[in-house]
């Protein structure tokens, strides 16, 4: 079964206490108790000593013991998890699964090889070499690297109980072709606590879940105000105020997220990447993080952390005019920039803004150097004005391949533009 119930029904945990107006779960702590470690090393080293007894099963799961290959360990959902939070969550989790007898990469090696990738960096060196990928690619593109051939992935939601939920299965994502079917294993969580002594106490109280929609034994719907770590997708910060000023950091047409851990004052005081649930370029977030770094977020309503999604400047075609370019059929003659395509096209859109609004369909050649550069443009096909084709052309020599294996590689797809009134 797979772990896949909707992720927005957190918002549905409620609580006997009746919430002020505007804020569903409101975090009243001006210090959070469960404040971070500053450094992610003493984290992982605190995780590392003090945990390896604290999460030994209560029970004895069947579903791992079908398990026989090495994982790697997701992020955890559901929790607003800075970076080396992530990094100490999931050495947790990895502790868990190596009680149940199953062999689990290091995360924090794992976390870097697909943190790299995300970015559009080489997994290993960390050079930039290509485009950034999602969770999905990034794990197809360094699955060699990874040294694994299966996944844990774990999320807290409630609905509206709060439990834990931990899947395990063949594959590094579900989308492989190689995915097995998964066991979910499934422990109450209490939101209102701490999540680090919550999550450990936890993954301690797995047991095996049953039946297609899981009732979890002893979950209950929290009775408090929840800890500041708990995700409460409705309540997602926007930072209005802040858009202008990090616009030039994102990719037109892109989109940034970020966590952020605010001040009684609402100021950013510390900031981390954050792609999940968004379509998101954690290369874009590291500049975000730094022209955010002390602002406010004057809708943080009174909390201490908080996700934030950041847009680039979009594409400002003709009035009355609404341009679409895509790329079909997309090729490679590597299998490793085989996500070459990007999903939007904005800069070439921007290429139509004073042209004839007719359909084009054309077809794109692309060559790519080792670092995932084009080197070389044919568009053919299409019957465009040469100041059109320049442009159309300079735009797609942006795109950059994932990291290629070899030293030169080529690629070619079909150029649709559309033009239609909105």
């Amino acid at each position: 079964m797979r772990f896949a119930l909707p992720f927005v029904m957190i918002a549905a945990c409620g609580g006997s206490k009746q919430a002020p107006p505007g804020e569903l779960h409101p975090t009243l702590e001006p210090a959070p108790i469960d404040a971070p470690h500053r450094d992610a090393s003493d984290e992982v080293t605190a995780v590392a000593n003090a945990l390896s007894t604290r999460v030994a099963p209560s029970v004895h799961l069947q579903a791992p013991a079908r398990l026989h290959v090495d994982l790697y360990v997701r992020d955890i959902e559901g929790l607003v998890l800075l970076d080396d939070e992530q990094t100490a969550a999931t050495s947790m989790i990895a502790t868990w699964g190596r009680n149940q007898d199953l062999t689990v990469e290091d995360p924090a090696r794992t976390r870097a090889i697909v943190d790299h990738a995300k970015r559009g960096e080489n997994a290993v060196t960390g050079a930039a070499c290509g485009a950034p990928l999602s969770q999905a690619d990034a794990v197809t593109r360094w699955a060699g690297e990874l040294k694994a051939t299966g996944r844990i992935e774990s999320r807290v939601q409630c609905t509206p109980t709060c439990w834990l939920g931990v899947t395990l299965a063949e594959g590094l994502d579900p989308a492989s072709p190689h995915a097995g079917p998964p066991s979910l294993l499934v422990a109450p969580y209490d939101v209102t606590k701490p999540w680090r002594t919550e999550l450990p106490h936890a993954l301690a109280q797995l047991v095996d879940a049953e039946g297609p929609t899981p009732t979890v034994r002893g979950a209950t719907e929290p009775l408090g105000t929840p800890d500041s770590s708990f995700d409460v997708r409705a309540r997602r910060l926007l930072g209005l105020d802040l858009r202008d000023r990090v616009e030039h950091c994102i990719p037109a047409g892109q989109s940034a997220g970020v966590v952020v851990e605010l001040d009684v004052h609402g100021a950013v005081g510390r900031c981390s990447g954050n792609d999940q649930h968004v379509v998101a370029d954690l290369a874009a977030t590291p500049c975000v993080c730094k022209e955010i770094a002390g602002k406010v977020f004057r809708d943080a309503g009174g909390r201490s952390r908080g996700i934030a999604v950041f847009a680039g400047a979009s594409a400002r075609p003709r009035v009355g005019v609404r341009v679409t370019a895509t790329l079909h059929e997309p090729s490679g003659s590597d299998p490793s920039i085989e996500a070459w395509a990007p999903d939007a096209l904005p800069a070439v859109e921007h290429c139509f803004a004073t042209a004839d609004k007719r359909p084009i369909d054309a077809t794109v050649a692309l060559a790519f150097d080792q670092a995932g550069t084009v080197t070389k443009v044919t568009l053919t096909g299409a019957k465009l004005a040469a100041p059109v084709r320049k442009c159309v052309e300079t735009a797609l020599a942006t795109i950059r391949a994932p990291c290629p294996a070899v030293g030169t590689s080529s690629a070619q797809a079909r150029l649709a533009v559309t033009f239609n009134t909105p």
